[in-house]
């Protein structure tokens, strides 16, 4: 046939029209009304999605895997059964979307927080510092947080503390370390262009206030990179 069509499926099942499938003029008007009932879905794919960044520098949260990997389907097995190396990073703009994250409550105010590109896990290393805070004195040998491919040892659980102006510390619940970001204050700053080599730390105190956060759900629909 020389009519042109547009082909679409069905709900019905292969025994119904073309095998599912059936066929819609292009050249008349509105065959059994079906242009004036037409649907689509409305999906704000930025739903959940949230940015951490850091209340006093304004840097973001950011991780990246540099196989471009997505470790759902693989938890446990993608670094090979380890820690691995995928470190996470303070930077200046949202470069790539890499600073989008899932918050993934487990009750009793507890989260996994997870990357939204690759599935990695919000981990912390170190020991418990809670009944000792400050005693490492400062930030520059704290342990470093990673993002794993899976829940190791509980360590990539989570609290939000919320704060009185709407911050938050972001406690490991394991051992109590704050998720803590050091380099220069970036508000109102343009974007350098590149990652930098700030990375995430896990402290043992709220040093110079760096371990307050600020949790963004206003996320732009268009996917930009952000570069406030």
């Amino acid at each position: 046939s020389n009519i042109k069509a547009v082909v679409s499926t069905q709900s019905t099942g292969a025994g119904w029209g073309e095998a599912g499938y059936m066929r819609m003029s292009r050249e008349r008007p509105s065959i059994c009304r079906i242009a004036d009932f037409a649907m689509f879905p409305v999906v704000d794919f930025t739903a959940g999605i949230i940015t951490i960044r850091n209340k006093a520098t304004g840097r973001y949260l950011s991780t990246y895997d540099t196989d471009g990997r997505d470790v759902r389907d693989n938890r446990g097995a993608a670094d090979g059964w380890s820690y691995g190396s995928t470190w996470l990073y303070a930077t200046d703009a949202n470069y790539y979307n890499d600073a989008l994250w899932k918050l993934v409550p487990l009750g009793d105010e507890k989260y996994l927080i997870e990357h939204l590109h690759t599935g990695r896990y919000l981990h912390a290393d170190g020991e418990s510092v809670r009944d000792n805070r400050g005693a490492e004195g400062g930030w520059t040998s704290s342990p470093h947080c990673r993002a794993t491919d899976s829940n190791y040892y509980n360590r990539a659980i989570w609290r939000l503390v919320k704060q009185s102006d709407g911050s938050y510390f972001i406690e490991n619940n394991y051992n109590g370390r704050y998720l803590f970001a050091s380099g220069t204050a970036i508000w109102n700053k343009a974007a350098s262009g590149g990652y930098g080599s700030v990375k995430i730390v896990a402290a043992d105190a709220n040093y110079y206030n760096l371990a307050y956060w600020k949790i963004d759900t206003n996320i732009d629909h268009n996917r930009k990179i952000a570069s406030d």
